[in-house]
């Protein structure tokens, strides 16, 4: 008999709902000890539903290949879970599987390790370029606070580290700025580490030589797009591809008005702040970009204009990864190998 099953997964235990067709129910805890006890009641017809969080992945393969089908909820496009008056293990793990047996689940794409690692290690990057800009500013604010209005224009630099070392100043206030100083080192060393360590990671993916064959992507951002996109064949077509990183209009209609409001901002938001600095630095060499973007500036102004023009760059991304091309001059349209012979 088929069933379909709710699993509310926690970091050391989970909570399942066996949900069959006649609409039986039964649930059960679990230890995440006592995984391969789980396994032993599971049937290849059955059908999995784990809201996504920190250990979900793991749980999700050592799933797949016994059931019939695992599904990957994500938890923000799900509300009924977290806005539900009566919340408890057994009452989430039996809504998920209800909600896997009508087929109305949001799924969320299960990344395999590669893709989980360079995302997370993204993330550890990203945390210590706002660390270091936190350290930077403070630096600023203090020379100011403390009349010190004249001081080199790049003052994190060796010349400016140097002149910060030299600065006569209260003693705790120099200490203060010693400390900063250190910290910002020590950050720099970090990112570059993550840098060198993704260098070697994106070396072994196909589509990494794809992007950063595109004008104004570099290793960074490609890294970026790489972990945020994953399989390009995942998505239906460019609209779809806007869609799963937020960048369309929200929509509200009620009888025959239409009102388009600002762009959703669903999905990954590491991948969306990266399109639109990718952007801002691509609109004055790339004459397409540069063009559109001025039109719609002149429509309806710089804000709106700049993620349009993001919107069309992440369009040319998916015609980029969907048809393997890798650009002699992405500018001026020239390629230098190309896959998919259809196009």
């Amino acid at each position: 008999m088929k069933r379909y099953l709710g699993v509310d997964l926690h970091k050391d235990n989970f909570t399942v709902c066996y949900l069959d067709s006649e609409d039986n129910k039964i649930f059960k805890e679990y230890k995440l000890t006592s995984l391969n006890r789980f396994k032993k009641t599971l049937n290849p017809e059955d059908e999995i539903a784990v809201e996504a969080i920190a250990n979900s992945r793991i749980f999700c393969e050592e799933l797949v290949t016994i059931v019939e089908k695992v599904v990957l909820v994500a938890p923000g496009n799900f509300k009924i879970i977290s806005s539900s008056s009566k919340k408890t293990d057994k009452r989430d793990a039996e809504t998920l599987a209800e909600f896997l047996m009508m087929g109305k689940l949001p799924e969320a794409r299960i990344m395999n390790k590669q893709q989980a690692y360079i995302k997370s290690i993204l993330k550890t990057r990203e945390k210590f370029v706002k660390q270091r800009t936190q350290c930077k500013n403070k630096i600023h604010n203090i020379l100011i606070g403390n009349g010190v209005f004249v001081y080199p224009k790049k003052p994190f630099t060796k010349k400016g580290f140097e002149f910060l070392k030299n600065l006569r100043c209260d003693p705790l206030v120099k200490k203060e700025i010693e400390l900063l100083v250190k910290h910002i080192i020590y950050l720099d060393e970090s990112i570059s580490e993550i840098e060198n360590e993704l260098k070697k990671e994106e070396n072994q993916l196909p589509q990494h030589k794809n992007l950063i064959s595109i004008k104004g992507i570099g290793d960074v951002t490609a890294a970026i797009f790489t972990s945020g996109i994953g399989n390009i064949d995942d998505f239906e077509d460019k609209k779809n591809l806007n869609s799963y990183f937020g960048m369309i209009p929200s929509v509200r209609q009620s009888n025959n008005t239409i009102h388009y409001g600002r762009i959703t901002k669903k999905g990954n938001r590491m991948v969306r702040a990266a399109l639109v600095q990718c952007t801002l630095g691509m609109i004055s060499h790339n004459p397409i970009l540069k063009e559109f973007y001025q039109r719609i500036k002149r429509q309806k102004g710089s804000g709106k204009a700049i993620i349009a023009t993001a919107r069309k760059l992440l369009e040319f991304i998916y015609f980029t990864l969907s048809n393997n091309i890798v650009w002699e001059d992405s500018n001026a349209g020239v390629i230098q190998s190309m896959s998919n012979s259809s196009v």
